[in-house]
Order: C-alpha cells, then structure tokens, then sequence
C-alpha cells in the first residue's frame, strides 16, 4: 500500500522529527572469567548477589516518599524551609492533581538525609547529591532547604515553556545538606492546561558520581537538522563539568545510517575542566541522501555519558522503490467500485454551543465499506459563505476531536473504524489494526480505513458551505499515511500536508525499526512468511 504515495511528495523516515536519548553509565566492575573457585564459595558469591545494595553496604539513595504536602496558589515565601505546612493538604505525587485546575500550585515534603553520607568517597570527592524529581506537567522550579537547585520551563521573566515529558534531574551542592536533621524539598509547579503537577516519578536522592555532574548535549544552533545536498551535516557537542574536580577522558562520535551500519567515527582526548564549558564541532558529509543517526559519547575512567540525535541529508532526494504487484490499480479501481455501492446515510447533528462562539460543530456519522459505521466533528464557521475545508484524519489509536479555533475554514476532525467515535461496528481495542486481517488484502484493516477516508471527502463534497476546489488533508504517524493514501486514491484532494507519516514505506520501515507484534503475528501461522505479508502491505 505504500505505493500510493507514489502521487505525493516526499518519503519521510519513520520520524522526520530530531529525536535526542540521553545515556548516564557506570561500568560494572567485570571479575576476571579465568579465575576458579570452591563449589561453598561460588554459593555464597550467589547468595550474596540477591541481598539488597544496601546490605553490602552504605546506601547511597533514598527513594522519597509518594505523600507530599500540596497548596494550589503562588508565594515566593513557600520556598522557605522554615514555612509552616502544616495546613496544606497532603497528595500523592506520581500522578496529576485536579484535571479541572490550571495554574500554580506548590509542593513540599521534610526529609533527613543520613548523617552516614558524609564518609562515601563519591561524595567526599564530587560534593553533589543528585536530586530527581520525575516528568512535570508543565514547568518548575525546585528547592532544598530555602535554596533554588533546579528549574525547567521557567526562566526569569516567568514565560513558561511546556516541557512535561522531560525527566527533572538537578544537581544540589552538598552543602546545603542539613545531615541527620530536616530537610525541606519545595517544587513550585505552573499547569497551563489540562492535568498538571509531578505526574510520574521517580522520585530520588542519592550521591552523585561524575556522570551525574558531567553535561553532555548535542546542538545544531539554528538548524533544524535537516542538510540540503553538498552541505555536510554539522552538529555542536557541548560539555559541561559541574563537579570540583577535572575530569579526563575520551569524546567519541559516530555517524550511522538508519540502519545502524557505522559510515563514521572519531575518537579525541579530552580533559574537562571544572565550570569551564567546552564545545566541538562535528561535520560529516554523507554518500548518499537518507536519515542518519550521530551519537556521541565521553568515556572517562569508571562510566560514560552519552547523547544521540537523528539527522537528515537531503531526505526530499530519497525515492522509495516501487513494489507494486500486477493487480495494484485493479485492486484499488475495485474497492472504490465497492464502497460506491454503500449508500452513505449522512447524519449531521447539532452539538450544544461551547467553545468558540462563531463555529457551529456536528457530529456526522455515516456508513462507508461493509457498511460499517464511522464519524467525525464537523466545524463551520457560523458567517454565511463557502469555504476552504480541512479533512484531519488520526494518528494510531488517536480519538479525534473538535478543535474550535478555526473561523476562515471547514474542518472536519474524522476518526476511521476502531478509532474515537468510531467503533460501533470495529472495536479499538486491542490496538492492533495493522495486523488486523493481514492474511488477506481483501480483509485488511487499512483497506476499510483508507476507504472510510476517502467516504469522509465524500460528505465534505456534498455539503454547499464547502469549496470542493479547496480541500485538504492532514495528519500525523498514521494520520500522515492516510493522507498520503486519500489524496493518491481521490483526486479531488487540492492539498496533502502528512506530518511524520507511518506507512509511507514498509519495506525500508521493516528493515530500521523493530516491532516484535509483527514478528510475533507472522510466526503464529507456518503460511505466513515476510515475503508473503510484505506483499499484502505493498
């Protein structure tokens, strides 16, 4: 099926987007495989394996409590450590406070930290704790004991940035420790919408090791990443050394393809001075147009920290082969002849006013292949006229919904079967619509679902507020692939913006990305085999 995108613009990898992994190592110390033992002393080498850490002994971490005291409201005097909170109420972190609450609220929680802490070498060496505080919807600051030790999303001048996916992790200067007594953490939290607070965890202290002080971030300064051809791909490692020591070691970096084939590597020594930021510029001009991965590392004595981010080389020249079979134009010719014979039966139905006070919104169901029963949300601009419309088709799994902000436009935020208020007729769960009917083309999920697309175009040409000259369609991942397909089986599609598409090229998806479902559906059956499945999808 990828080759309707054959009509259409550009192949887009798996993700078009710069994705970034961040990796913090400690080497395991390895025994030396040569040496023998006593059967008595292998047994007690087992037994002492499975005690916890700490019975062998200091330990180095605390995991903090999940019940911390909560206020909604915004005082900068709350950051105090010695601010009474004893009026506060008590939440539980790890999941969002009230859904129906925006804005700031502030957490505390009163901790000791042991006194024993202070003999580790790690400490006694590197002078850090390393504070984590998990994922927070949207920005924060933090405090210990009266002092800011970290912020995200909340730089001075208070513009708040949304960073809810990015793991806290600060560092804390050990001498703002008060050892053996109390302790006070202060995390001041803004929600611009929708759920906020420390959602998810973990939440932890412990003695830092340099890889927890070392910064190592890759930067493409105002590039987006992508490269046009002749231009070599260039990117920024930036490194920082937030300990009191120096720190020496070796800064590697390596190119490779999407399929993880080395097509470059360098190696330098480096020594990190302490508070002295350093930066290295990486350049590498690629063979052949194609999505790289440029991973970078430093390596000191006992770990290592890591960074990778994806980059693109002149990815509009990529051409996806052809792997049509014999019967591909038929095949599609056929199935529009079938859902032509499926009376639509168009239901609008008014929705309560909300939202934007100049769009009317509908719910539209109708009946596309099988018969099946798909819908969407309609949006129309109360003023009188025609007008440009949008088609919006979903992401995997995605519910679509109204989204009330456009007043010069139709939109029609559509879900296939099995998706939102989709799924009278095919049921959503388990989301497994790719492999749904997989042994068959005539059975297919994506077959019903391109069709339920091209049934939504359908509706929107026969409504007169709508331009039929002027009709879009958009999407993302899965929404990105229906867009491709809608547009290359119906030509009255005016204009296809996919956004990271899925399903533009299976072949090459197959061969740079894992999925075990897959895997796991083709061995189910000894007649289904890669060549025959891969078949099916072209």
């Amino acid at each position: 099926m990828e080759n309707l995108t054959a009509r259409f613009a550009l192949h887009c990898q798996q993700s078009g987007r710069i994705r970034l992994m961040t990796i913090n190592k400690r080497r395991p110390v390895m025994a030396d495989k040569r040496r023998c033992f006593p059967e008595g002393i292998v047994l007690a080498l087992l037994v002492i394996g499975c005690l916890p850490s700490f019975a062998l002994g200091q330990q180095t971490s605390l995991d903090l409590p999940q019940q911390w005291k909560f206020q909604k409201g915004d005082d900068p005097q709350w950051s105090a450590s010695a601010f009474d909170d004893k009026d506060w109420e008590t939440i539980r972190v790890g999941k969002p406070w009230d859904r129906n609450y925006d804005g700031y609220g502030w957490y505390r929680l009163k901790l000791t930290i042991p006194k024993t802490w202070q003999t580790d070498a790690s400490l006694q060496k590197y002078q850090h704790l390393t504070l984590l505080l998990g994922s927070i919807d949207d920005a924060d600051q933090a405090w210990l004991n009266g002092k800011l030790v970290g912020q995200t999303g909340l730089p001075q001048g208070e513009t708040v940035a949304p960073v809810r996916n990015q793991s806290r992790v600060y560092r804390v200067r050990a001498n703002l420790i008060r050892w053996g007594k109390e302790n006070v953490i202060a995390v001041r939290v803004h929600d611009a919408r929708a759920r906020g607070g420390l959602y998810r965890g973990p939440y932890r202290l412990a003695i830092s090791n340099w890889t927890d002080l070392v910064q190592l971030r890759l930067g493409l300064g105002r590039g987006d990443g992508i490269f046009p051809t002749g231009k070599p791909m260039e990117f920024m490692v930036n490194l920082e050394n937030h300990s009191p020591q120096a720190i020496s070691g070796r800064l590697n970096w390596t190119i490779q393809t999407d399929e993880k084939t080395d097509v470059h590597h360098e190696s330098t020594s480096v020594t990190l001075v302490s508070g002295t930021p350093q930066r290295v510029r990486c350049r590498f001009l690629p063979a052949h147009p194609g999505f790289y991965f440029a991973s970078c590392s430093f390596v000191g004595a006992d770990g290592e920290v890591s960074q990778r981010m994806q980059l693109g080389y002149a990815p509009e020249k990529i051409v996806s082969p052809l792997t049509r079979e014999p019967d591909f134009l038929d095949f599609w010719k056929q199935s529009r002849e079938a859902l032509k014979r499926v009376e639509p039966r168009f239901e609008v139905i008014a929705q309560p006013p909300a939202g934007n006070p100049q769009i009317n919104v509908y719910e539209v169901r109708m009946r596309s292949l099988g018969n099946v029963r798909v819908a969407g949300w309609y949006e129309v601009p109360k003023k009188p006229g025609r007008y440009p419309a949008v088609l919006r088709l979903p992401g995997y799994g995605q519910n679509m919904r109204p989204i009330g902000r456009c007043q010069d436009m139709v939109v029609f935020s559509f879900n296939v079967r099995g998706h939102g208020n989709s799924q009278q007729d095919v049921n959503g769960k388990p989301q497994n619509y790719w492999i749904r009917g997989l042994d068959d083309k005539q059975d297919y999920y994506y077959r019903g679902a391109y069709l339920d697309c091209l049934r939504a175009v359908d509706f929107l040409v026969s409504r007169k507020e709508v331009d039929s000259k002027r009709i879009a369609v958009i999407g993302g991942s899965q929404g990105g692939g229906f867009s491709f397909a809608t547009a290359a089986l119906d030509s009255r599609i005016a204009l296809c913006a996919p956004d990271i598409p899925f399903m533009a090229n299976f072949v090459r998806y197959f061969q740079t990305s894992d999925w075990p479902e897959m895997d796991q559906w083709i061995i189910a059956q000894e007649k289904r085999t890669w060549p025959r499945t891969l078949r099916t999808l072209s």
